[in-house]
């Protein structure tokens, strides 16, 4: 498995990776979005450069878990014209060594603060460490974190790096392209999952290995071209540096 893999990521001119919900730690559904998101930041997100505790709970064993995740892909593609597009909000892959020039992460970053009235962004760290709530200046309403499930989400926090990776990828477009699809669901399929599907069924020399344990099905005008691999797509990258 391993060997395929690795001489498809060598073969390839360009290399993307695109990461699914299935691996997403932080959960926000609710009306609590802050204090959710200031309890893991506090119990797990601000320990992650540091050792890992003897004593850990489960919710601190996933993080440490995902950034391990991301940090073998960067053993992966290192060398590589490569760019990865993750749906998760956790920020965790903003704490790997992943270069974070080579980042996009379109439903946003729970270590942002917004507000729905305005273009305002605040870096939530020190709110969080707080476990304090900061109220917008303009409509004197609660801010919340910066992603997608958020009313009036801002996407001004990923715009940028979302067009340099528009520009990566239609430049790729006349290139070899090897697409790792990591544990992708139909939670937001117009992002990444359904757009990836028309790139590699218009490029003549693309190739996917779509990675989930739900959803690893494809249509049939790419099936020549597509790897499905029903399987957990953290548990796949791990049996991989094990093998």
């Amino acid at each position: 498995m391993l060997q395929e893999l690795m001489k498809n990521i060598s073969e390839a001119d360009m290399v993307l990776i695109a990461v699914g919900k299935e691996t997403e730690t932080l959960d926000l559904s609710g009306q609590d979005m802050f204090e959710k998101s200031a309890e893991f930041y506090r119990e797990s997100f601000a320990e992650l450069l540091q050792d890992i505790p003897e004593q850990t709970t489960s919710q601190q064993t996933k993080a440490f878990s995902k950034l391990d995740f991301y940090n073998r892909i960067e053993k992966l593609v290192k060398g590589k014209d490569y760019f990865v597009a993750d749906l998760s909000v956790d920020g965790i892959i903003y704490k790997s060594e992943l270069n974070r020039l080579r980042i996009v992460t379109p439903c946003g970053n729970f270590m942002k603060l917004q507000c729905a009235c305005s273009d305002k962004l605040e870096d939530a760290a020190p709110y969080y460490e707080k476990d304090v709530c900061p109220v917008c200046d303009i409509c004197h309403q609660k801010m919340v974190p910066n992603v997608y499930k958020t009313d009036g989400y801002n996407e001004e926090g990923y715009l940028k790096q979302w067009n340099l990776y528009n520009i990566w990828l239609q430049r790729s477009l006349s290139k070899k392209l090897f697409v790792l699809e990591l544990g992708m669901d139909f939670s937001v399929p117009t992002v990444l999952r359904w757009p990836l599907e028309r790139v590699v069924f218009i490029s003549n020399t693309a190739k996917m290995y779509r990675v989930s344990e739900k959803y690893s099905q494809f249509p049939p005008e790419i099936a020549n071209k597509v790897t499905s691999i029903p399987m957990n797509s953290m548990d796949y990258i791990g049996e991989l540096e094990n093998g």
